[in-house]
This record gives structure tokens, C-alpha cells and sequence, in this order.
């Protein structure tokens, strides 16, 4: 694929010149399969070592170097969904001049689910392949300790597309965190809120794991309750060292189920989320309440994993995206990978890679600090989109203040690297429409 180098950014007035290249970014994608997606190992990397890079935008001398982490083989099909979005952008922006004149590379790393290895990973990251920031991990541990131990002693930003814990901007500092989904804390908010309207106060009952992300919804929907003098029936904290496939949980899904809970809410970590809907299913006896859930699980990730007619009982918290702009990019991925979209990660994984992209551009044109590159395009001011890249510095030159509009929907970093624009809502995690009589709803 050939790019266009130059000094600085050439004018482009309209949108006809932006889609030819697009139409042949796509072209050169048609040729990388799912399973090259991440098997094209770098050289002089040992067997088993989870570094690899695209086989169309490859790691050189030339390139400018970003890393993405992901646990491919973990959860291999929201993973790829991730990478093939990521992969897109990379090549709209490398068909639009790649960064300040050199090719993008995006390194992937398949950290398996594992903080310790995400660590490790990512230290290999920057000290041999001088990445100029990290997109992920997927999950709030991985993310924290990522963010202690790498991201911060290093000073390389972190932009994370899925990591929910509120503790994370505790701990990030100079603006090097940047989250793109909503906090736990805004999680804890809807998930009180629809207890709530649905009069289901009454005896609330939490099963949750003891991690980050299980600790700070248990900790949040308490002090809910408290402020309404109430209190949870009863609590269920599992340790994620456990092999919950082995676990029987049958005592102590029988207690809940003798309490008669108004509503039952999961907070576990993903790879839990399943297996708990599953002992449920199997352990309950009477008509299930309703069961509330993070943005743990989908649709997809339920059916994958066998998850039964329980699924008719639950809903689950979902980021609200523009549904135009996603469902372009969803159906755009399908189309050249033939992946199925897992979830809304798709989009934040496409507007990680160009917001980092575009901030480079500026920091580089402009000899500012990326920290103020990344204000001056996530604050109010001009609306710009994906399809502005090749002129973001004719357009930060002009307004100074620019305000990104993603295939996410708007992004609106605070000073501690919250997006205040990004939105959540309840989806069904049936796609059933048809009451079942396993459930209290």
C-alpha cells in the first residue's frame, strides 16, 4: 500500500477523494483473514510469545508504532471484533498520509486475561517496539495495573475501550488515562435507577466477584441503599482464583432463592458472567426475578457459551453509540473480515486509534504536548469526525478548539480523562420477545 508522505497536511475540501481511498484501503483488506488478523508473529519473537503485527501494516523502520491489547484467546470472537475495527482505522489513516508522514503500525499483544502477562507485554511493547501509546487491556484489573506499572512510570498514554473502574482515574496522572466507556460509578446510577422504578428495592441480592470492577458495584449499589434506608438481603463474593466450572454453588444459590429477592444483580468478571447464569438455571426451582447486569456479557457471548432460557430474565448495560455511524462500521467489518460485531467495542476500539492518531499529528505539526493535542480535540468547539483526519491540522490551525464526533458518538474527555459523552442503556440479553413463565418480570 503506498502513502503519501509530506510536511505538512494537503488540503481535501470534500468527501468524493476520501471515499476513493477508502474503497481502496478496503481492497488491500480483503486478503487478511481472521486468523492472520493476529498470527503473523513478529520477527524474533519466540513461540508463544503474544506479539504480533498486521500483514498489510507492518511494523518497519518508517512506521510509527501503537499497541493494542486485547485476550484473543480468552475471548477470541470480541477480541477480533476489536482488531478489525482497530484495523480499520489504522488503514483510513495510513491512506490518508499515515502519522506526520510515516506509516502506522498497530502491535497487537494477547495478553490471555492475565494482568500479570498484560504487564509484561506492554513493557515489551515500549522498550522494543517504542509504541507511543496503548489501547486496552479489555478488562479494569488488567487496565490498573497496566496503567500503575507501565503506562505511568513510562509516560505513555492509555486510551481503554472497555475498562470500567472508577479507581482507574484515581490512580492515572498528567492526563495519561483516557476512557472512552462510562465509569462504574454511572453503571451503579442506572442499575439503582431501574430498582428503583420498578419498585424492587425490597430485597436486593448481589453476587458479584472480588475484583475491582465486582468491588465497586457491590460498594456503590450498598451506599445507594443505605441513602434509602434499605440494604442488601444478601451477598455472594467470588474469589476469582476459583475454577467456578468446578464450584457447585448449589447451597448457596438455594439460600438466595429461600429469601425470595425482588431482584438479583451479577457483577462478576466477564469469563464468570456464563458460568453464574448457568448454575442459576440449574439450581433454581421457583420463577427467577429479574437479574441485572454490567456490560459483562452480550447476546453473542451468551449464545456462544450455551447460556439457556435464564437469558429471558436479565438484562444487561450496553454503552449507547450512534447507531448510524456503528452500524456502518459493524456491517464494514462483516463485510471484509467476516467477523459477526461482538458488542459496541468496536467503535471505541476505531476512535481509540484515530484520536490517538490525530493528537499525534497535532502534538508532532504543532510542538505541543500530546496531553494538549488530545484537550484541544475532545473539548467543545468545531465538530470534526473520522473523515477530518487528513486535515486536522488545517482545522486545528482555524479553530483551535475541536470537538470529535467517532463512529462511538461524541467524545468529551474531562481533565481526568472521562468521556462526560458517552451514554448507557438497558438492552434484553434474549432476543425473545415472548414471555417466559422461568421468569418474575
Amino acid at each position: 500500500m503506498s502513502l503519501i508522505s509530506y510536511a505538512s497536511p494537503p488540503n481535501n475540501k470534500g468527501n468524493t477523494q476520501n471515499e476513493d481511498i477508502e474503497s481502496k484501503a478496503d481492497k488491500a483488506l480483503f486478503e487478511l483473514s481472521l486468523a492472520e488478523l493476529m498470527a503473523v508473529r513478529l520477527s524474533g519473537q519466540p513461540q508463544g510469545y503474544g506479539i504480533f503485527q498486521s500483514n498489510v501494516n507492518q511494523v518497519s523502520d518508517r512506521s510509527i508504532n501503537l499497541g493494542i491489547v486485547v485476550p484473543l484467546k480468552k475471548f477470541p470472537y470480541s477480541s477480533a471484533s476489536v482488531l478489525a475495527a482497530a484495523d480499520l482505522a489504522v488503514n483510513d489513516i495510513n491512506s490518508n498520509g499515515g502519522v506526520a508522514g510515516k506509516p502506522l503500525a498497530l502491535i497487537r499483544a494477547d495478553d490471555e486475561h492475565l494482568p500479570s502477562l498484560a504487564i509484561k507485554l506492554t513493557k515489551q511493547l515500549i522498550d522494543e517496539h517504542q509504541i507511543f501509546g496503548i489501547i486496552g487491556p479489555m478488562t479494569s484489573q488488567s487496565t490498573l495495573d497496566v496503567l500503575s506499572n507501565v503506562s505511568i512510570p513510562s509516560h505513555t498514554p492509555l486510551i481503554t475501550f472497555r475498562a470500567s473502574a472508577s479507581h482507574l482515574n484515581k490512580v492515572s496522572k498528567n492526563q495519561l488515562f483516557y476512557r472512552l466507556t462510562p465509569d462504574n460509578n454511572r453503571q451503579v446510577d442506572l442499575i439503582f435507577e431501574e430498582l428503583n422504578s420498578k419498585d424492587l428495592l425490597e430485597k436486593v441480592v448481589f453476587i458479584g466477584t472480588k475484583d475491582v470492577y465486582g468491588q465497586e458495584i457491590l460498594s456503590g449499589i450498598e451506599e445507594k441503599l443505605k441513602q434509602n434506608n434499605k440494604a442488601l438481603s444478601h451477598k455472594l463474593e467470588l474469589n476469582t482464583l476459583v475454577d467456578l466450572n468446578l464450584y457447585n454453588m448449589k447451597d448457596q444459590i438455594r439460600l438466595i432463592e429461600r429469601l425470595k429477592p425482588t431482584a438479583i444483580i451479577i457483577a462478576t468478571r466477564p469469563d464468570f458472567s456464563d458460568i453464574v447464569l448457568k448454575k442459576l438455571e440449574t439450581y433454581w426451582t421457583s420463577q427467577i426475578p429479574l437479574i441485572l447486569m454490567g456490560d459483562i456479557i452480550n447476546r453473542k457471548y451468551a449464545k456462544e457459551k450455551g447460556v439457556g432460557d435464564i437469558k429471558q430474565c436479565v438484562k444487561y448495560i450496553v454503552a449507547k453509540q450512534s447507531d448510524e455511524a456503528t452500524s456502518l462500521l459493524q456491517s464494514k467489518i462483516k463485510r471484509i473480515f467476516d467477523v459477526t460485531v461482538s458488542g459496541n467495542d468496536t467503535g471505541y476500539a476505531y476512535d481509540s486509534v484515530m484520536l490517538f492518531a490525530m493528537a499525534k499529528m497535532i502534538s508532532t505539526y504543532r510542538n505541543i504536548s500530546f496531553e494538549s493535542a488530545m484537550e484541544s480535540i475532545t473539548r467543545e468547539g468545531h465538530i470534526i469526525n473520522y473523515r477530518d483526519y487528513r486535515n486536522i491540522i488545517e482545522l486545528y490551525d482555524k479553530y483551535g478548539k475541536l470537538s470529535y464526533h467517532g463512529t462511538s458518538g461524541k467524545v468529551s474527555f474531562d481533565e481526568s480523562g472521562e468521556n462526560l459523552a458517552a451514554n448507557l442503556s438497558w438492552d434484553l440479553l434474549s432476543d425473545q420477545t415472548t414471555e417466559s413463565s422461568l421468569c418474575k418480570l
